[in-house]
Formats: structure tokens, C-alpha cells, sequence
């Protein structure tokens, strides 16, 4: 009997994550935004919009797509404020994402983390993102991480790099523009 059920269920599993694999979504710029205040739905598919004219399609779907990954920290409750700091901590040493949307408070303290971006961008300074965010009074930076050592030499994240510094270097030109 349990010669049946096991190999059953191992199958069920490696199935499972076989179709998770090949039928999740695959974007081709993942941006994390941590902020004191919400982004809605509708101002993440505006941001997404924008911000596909930058980008290249690396996944060569032929559709330029992002994703934000949204967390927010406007709570005053310390064990919250810990877990966000520590996923943070956590997204930046496991070299989750490039490309990141940042609150003023959160920039700050990825600087001093000592975290060193590539480039950056103050978002005030960009007509379209000050008003989709409502950020002409509180700053937003989107900011681009440099390549860590371990991720030279894999061509998934050098291609999702330079991706990222697309989408800031074509935000900085049209700031430029203006």
C-alpha cells in the first residue's frame, strides 16, 4: 500500500512545481517598491505602461511587461517595521531584484546600509511618475543596484541588469527633456 501512495505523491509534487514553472507569469523588469504609502492597482498598471517604452523584452515573449512588488511601511509597530527591514535585508543579499522604488525614508536607508546603486533617479523631476505617484512634494527614487560578483557570469541577471538601466536611463533622458 505504501509502495503506491508514496511514489503517488512524490509524483503529484514534482508535477505541481513542473506546471507552477512553466505557466507562472515571467515579466521582463522586476521593480520592488518600499515605501510609507500604498500604490493602487491603477497607479501600478500606469507605472507598468510607462515604464514598458524603456525596456527591452528579454524573455522575448514580444510584450514588454514589468511587475512592482509592493510593500509598504507605514506602521508604527515595531515588529512590523523589523520584518520589513529584514525582508529588505534579505531581497538585497539573496540579489532578488535590480531595479528598486524607493520612499525618501527608504532610500536613506539603503544608503546607509552602505548599498551601492548604479544610478538613480528622483522621481520629481519626471512630469509622467510625479503625477501617476503624487510625488511633486514627497520624494520617490527609483534606483538601479549594481551587479554583485556572483552575477557576472550568469546571463539572466547581466540581461535583467542592463534592463533596469534601460528603463532608469530613459526616465534621466526625459527628465533631461524637460
Amino acid at each position: 500500500k505504501w509502495h503506491v501512495i508514496v511514489p503517488l505523491v512524490i509524483l503529484i509534487a514534482v508535477g505541481t512545481t513542473i506546471y507552477q514553472n512553466v505557466t507562472r507569469e515571467k515579466y521582463d523588469i522586476d521593480i520592488s517598491y518600499y515605501g510609507g504609502f500604498s500604490v493602487t492597482d491603477e497607479q501600478i498598471t500606469q507605472i507598468d505602461e510607462y515604464f514598458s517604452k524603456y525596456i527591452d523584452d528579454i524573455d522575448q515573449d514580444e510584450k514588454k511587461e514589468t511587475t512592482i512588488h509592493s510593500t509598504v511601511s507605514n506602521s508604527s509597530d515595531f515588529e512590523y517595521q523589523m520584518a520589513v527591514a529584514n525582508k529588505f535585508m534579505a531581497e538585497l543579499s539573496a540579489g532578488t531584484y535590480f531595479c528598486y522604488l524607493f520612499s525618501e525614508e527608504f532610500y536613506n536607508t539603503a544608503l546607509s546600509y552602505e548599498i551601492e546603486f548604479e544610478k538613480v533617479a528622483d522621481l520629481r523631476e519626471n512630469p509622467t511618475l510625479s503625477t501617476i505617484l503624487g510625488t511633486t512634494e514627497n520624494p520617490t527614487y527609483l534606483c538601479v543596484r549594481k551587479l554583485y560578483d556572483r552575477e557576472l557570469n550568469d546571463e539572466k541577471k547581466v540581461a535583467a541588469h542592463n534592463n533596469a538601466l534601460l528603463l532608469l536611463d530613459g526616465i534621466l533622458q526625459e527628465n533631461n527633456n524637460d
